[in-house]
């Protein structure tokens, strides 16, 4: 009993027990509880869903972060979340769409840089089963610590105690940053983290989203060294996992990053712009991009950054794919090269989940308004090549052909939505087949599996044979194909 305009805070006794498949779960729906709290009377005066979880961290070897969740290693698969420009965060028809599109993909987090959400944001994460880690905003004032008046100190704290508030509640927020592009002065990551402990947060506090060495917390295991804009697919396994490598590949905790621009698909393109504005028709593909109409610059990024235009996506795009003549055959070509870009770096990561690579940010989920830059879909909440890459690397069971050497890889993911393999499935067969005419030139069986897949190694490199695809196939005891996987490249 506690009186009327005051808090509390309450704890359950230790006697309080929850069986581990009532656990919140990563990827796993509706874990939740419904909390009621009645008067004196009988009447019930509050009603809340709530979920549990726990969550430590441990590092790799290597320093990078690793994020355990009810003692599972879970790799983050996320991306970053921008709030619609009108402020639509209300609109809870439009939220739960994107959380649908979300789970639909089959990532598992979201991040919020500064963008900090509303409650029922958080109750749609713990519904959907989809990892939160919120954080200050950089170019802010959240990060001018320098010229910080006396005030600022008791806002921040404020803040932190006002955040821990709102996320302690819910199972899906598994970590916060209290720094952004840089790492906060000793004096406010102080703050930031006794104001969590007084609060009770039980998630994971990440000093910086760089890789800066804290004085108080020491490493925060996490790396933010882009890229923002296109790279070869082989960009991401160039790197050598088990080491910290020099270019930013798969390998470590990604903050933040991506292959960048992500160009809407034609139909998207046709609502955003007048006619006239669609394409140049005197366009010459020069190579800096920069010869699209400028109606394409409006729908990038800062007019004085360094993501002012396509600049660094056309000229690859031109390269590979030839250059366009139209809006429509450059919109479905972008398509194909982010579909390109977006799989590979996915698959990437998702290949070296079991050396060094623990999580990564894609840079970003969605856009604050029509953008060709930074998104897995569209303002329209459309789908391009980005969304079904990811769909694609995101599947549970997966064959991956790697760019660096043509091997060829096998994977299922830890929290796989799958049949017990080790009792359901009678065979696994790998064939990989000739480009030129579809001659296959390689076999493998697995026969009689019974223990859980992992990452399978499953050739020798083949890119000297010239391979177009491979196929993947499990089979049930009962010669029923459960899952075929065409892996082209």
């Amino acid at each position: 009993t506690f009186a009327g305009k005051s808090s509390q805070r309450i704890a359950f006794p230790d006697a309080f027990k929850i069986n581990s498949n009532q656990l919140w779960e990563p990827r796993i729906r509706d874990r939740q509880f419904t909390l009621t709290i009645s008067d004196k009377s009988g009447d019930i005066v509050f009603v809340k869903n709530v979920a549990y979880r726990h969550v430590r961290h441990e590092y790799t070897p290597q320093g990078s972060l690793k994020l355990i969740i009810n003692g599972k290693y879970h790799q983050i698969q996320g991306a970053g979340w921008n709030p619609d420009m009108f402020m639509r965060i209300w609109d809870e028809r439009r939220l739960e769409q994107e959380f649908q599109l979300v789970a639909d993909m089959g990532i598992n987090t979201i991040r919020l840089e500064g963008m900090l959400m509303h409650d029922r944001f958080y109750e749609f994460a713990d519904m959907y089963g989809i990892m939160i880690i919120p954080g200050w905003a950089c170019c802010t004032g959240w990060e001018h610590w320098s010229v910080w008046p006396q005030e600022n100190y008791v806002i921040a704290k404020a803040a932190a105690v006002t955040q821990a508030r709102i996320i302690s509640s819910h199972a899906s927020v598994i970590a916060f940053m209290i720094g952004s592009d840089n790492l906060p002065p000793p004096v406010v990551e102080t703050i930031y983290n006794d104001a969590f402990a007084e609060e009770a947060f039980t998630g994971h506090i990440i000093s910086s989203a760089s890789q800066e060495m804290s004085p108080i917390s020491g490493n925060p295991g996490v790396k933010m060294v882009g890229p923002y804009s296109w790279v070869p697919p082989n960009y991401w396994l160039t790197d050598n996992p088990s080491t910290i490598g020099n270019f930013g590949g798969a390998w470590g905790f990604l903050s933040e990053g991506g292959p960048g621009e992500s160009p809407m698909n034609y139909h998207s393109w046709k609502r955003t712009v007048p006619t006239a504005s669609l394409w140049n028709s005197s366009f010459q593909p020069d190579g800096d991009g920069s010869s699209l109409d400028e109606s394409w610059s409006w729908h990038v990024g800062n007019p004085n950054g360094h993501f002012r235009s396509l600049q660094y996506y056309t000229p690859p795009l031109n390269a590979r794919y030839g250059a366009a003549k139209s809006a429509p055959e450059f919109c479905y070509k972008a398509q194909l090269a982010t579909y390109e870009s977006i799989r590979s770096y996915m698959e990437s990561y998702r290949r070296n989940s079991h050396v060094n690579a623990t999580g990564y940010i894609q840079w970003m989920l969605n856009n604050a308004w029509p953008s060709h830059l930074w998104h897995l879909y569209d303002y329209y909440l459309v789908g391009g090549g980005e969304y079904y890459a990811t769909k694609v690397a995101m599947r549970d069971v997966t064959m991956m052909m790697s760019y660096n050497d043509g091997t060829v890889w096998i994977d299922v993911r830890p929290d796989a939505v799958f049949p017990n393999i080790a009792t359901d499935i009678a065979v696994a067969t790998a064939r990989i087949f000739r480009a030129a005419d579809g001659k296959q030139v390689w076999e493998a069986t697995i026969p009689d599996i019974t223990m859980n897949l992992s990452l399978i190694h499953i050739s020798e490199p083949t890119r000297l044979l010239s391979i177009s695809y491979a196929v993947f196939c499990l089979k049930k005891k009962k010669t029923q194909t459960i899952q075929t996987d065409d892996q082209n490249t």
